[in-house]
């Protein structure tokens, strides 16, 4: 009997929803190569490969996720300590050169993306006498982020802490020769609250590590929270993701519709076809016919009651995910006052729990980067309550309107890069640099 590799009830619910979801804010998998894209009843496999190499995506959820994120973090967080470990913390929460406020905001968009996500807070396995040599060595304690796809299996206490983790990890190995093919491996890492083990995919242990912190370093951080009872939460675009696939599939049968009515036929009177064999046809030329004829050349069309019908469809679903994302935007008519004044109320309290949500797991981060030395965080961490729904509104109405012009496969993205800039102005050089590559090339599939 398998004994390491046992999985979560929550985890096998769910874990085909969180690959959609990622697929939806990256535009990968099924968005990227046609896999959501819909098969007409009888449809050839032909006709239904070429309609799945010409999908495009508009992404709304990326654009949904990455507007509140920034706006969340709009704001300065306060934080107050004198503690040596959690200052040198805010700086290289990573263990490298990730200061804590990039640091959360990765946290965070993990979170808003599949509704949760894990921070775990660790530290070197080094040894060093003094706290200058810890400093001097970076053996401190730093924290990473895995996605509820890593974590495969846990048990918490009456108080929904946790008892053990159990998270898999895929390692990859590159070669020393370069025609040589990569390794990859499977492993499961299982933290107690006084011990790490290793085991391999034969259910071997690997190592056995102890810690002595009492807990396990493992810190929840919810979007929303989720069922009563589970640590689960519940995702920005839970809803979204699912109109934006069937907002794909509309604009691939729509493309479809147009591409094979859209084109007019030319009808001549004539009692046969040979009488127009050697008639040329072009902008230079012209056409005669018999003016006693009782029809006149003209150009036939199939209706555009159906295109129309899509069209009117798709700005449909479109105003949803507009409704979906907590706006109010009606054909470019404001709401009424009280309405917008409703509105606001329910945007500006789901912002704030997110914040306190945030809060609570930095608040959390920090007490466990202080156990880690032995010390104990007596610091102040405070996240913004208040935030400005009319600006929200706005950023989100211009990211979507760009994303809907559709004019062409670069001005989508350089409006994505405008508006990278007006939403993240604070964004360093080297940042702003991976980004537009990162729009140059498509989102990475991973």
């Amino acid at each position: 009997m398998d004994m390491v590799k046992t999985y979560h009830d929550d985890y096998l619910s769910n874990v085909n929803l969180w690959d959609f979801l990622k697929n939806a804010y990256f535009g990968a998998g099924g968005f990227a190569d046609g896999g959501y894209i819909q098969k007409y009843d009888k449809e050839s496999q032909q006709k239904y490969y070429n309609r799945k190499k010409s999908a495009y995506y508009l992404n709304y959820c990326a654009s949904v996720i990455d507007t509140y994120n920034a706006h969340m973090f709009k704001k300065p967080v306060v934080r107050k300590s004198d503690n040596p470990y959690y200052k040198r913390f805010i700086e290289h929460s990573d263990g490298f050169d990730k200061g804590i406020d990039a640091f959360f905001k990765e946290a965070f968009l993990c979170a808003q993306i599949f509704g949760y996500c894990f921070i775990v807070v660790d530290k070197p396995d080094t040894q060093a006498a003094t706290m200058h040599e810890e400093f001097e060595r970076g053996a401190l304690p730093y924290g990473y982020v895995l996605p509820p796809q890593s974590v495969i299996d846990w048990s918490t206490d009456s108080h929904g802490r946790f008892n053990w983790v159990k998270v898999m990890e895929e390692q990859t190995q590159d070669a020393e020769n370069f025609l040589s093919p990569k390794s990859a491996q499977t492993f499961y890492r299982v933290w107690t609250k006084r011990e790490v083990y290793l085991f391999n995919e034969k259910e071997e242990l690997v190592s056995r590590v102890a810690h002595d912190l009492g807990s396990v370093p493992f810190v929840l951080l919810r979007n929303k929270r989720g069922w009563l009872g589970s640590i689960t939460g519940i995702s920005d675009i839970y809803d979204i993701a699912k109109v934006n696939r069937r907002l794909y599939n509309l604009c691939s049968e729509l493309d479809d519709l147009l591409r094979s009515q859209t084109f007019a036929i030319l009808t001549y009177p004539a009692l046969d076809a040979k009488d127009l064999s050697d008639v040329e046809l072009g902008t230079d030329r012209i056409l005669t016919y018999d003016p006693s004829s009782s029809a006149a050349p003209a150009f036939i069309a199939p209706s555009a009651a159906a295109s129309n019908a899509y069209e009117v469809r798709i700005d449909a679903l479109i105003q949803e995910i507009y409704r979906l994302a907590r706006l109010n935007f009606k054909g470019g008519v404001s709401p009424s006052g009280i309405a917008h004044a409703f509105e606001f109320e329910k945007t500006n309290q789901a912002l704030c729990d997110k914040a306190q949500n945030l809060q609570q797991a930095e608040q959390e981060v920090a007490r466990l980067v202080c156990k880690w030395q032995e010390s104990v965080f007596d610091g102040e961490i405070q996240y913004p309550l208040d935030f400005s729904i009319t600006d929200l509104e706005k950023e989100l109405k211009l990211a979507f309107d760009a994303m809907s012009m559709n004019l062409s496969a670069q001005f989508n993205k350089e409006c994505k890069k405008s508006i990278v800039r007006k939403l993240m102005p604070g964004l360093p050089e080297s940042v702003k640099e991976v980004i537009d590559k990162e729009i140059a090339t498509g989102y990475e599939k991973g």
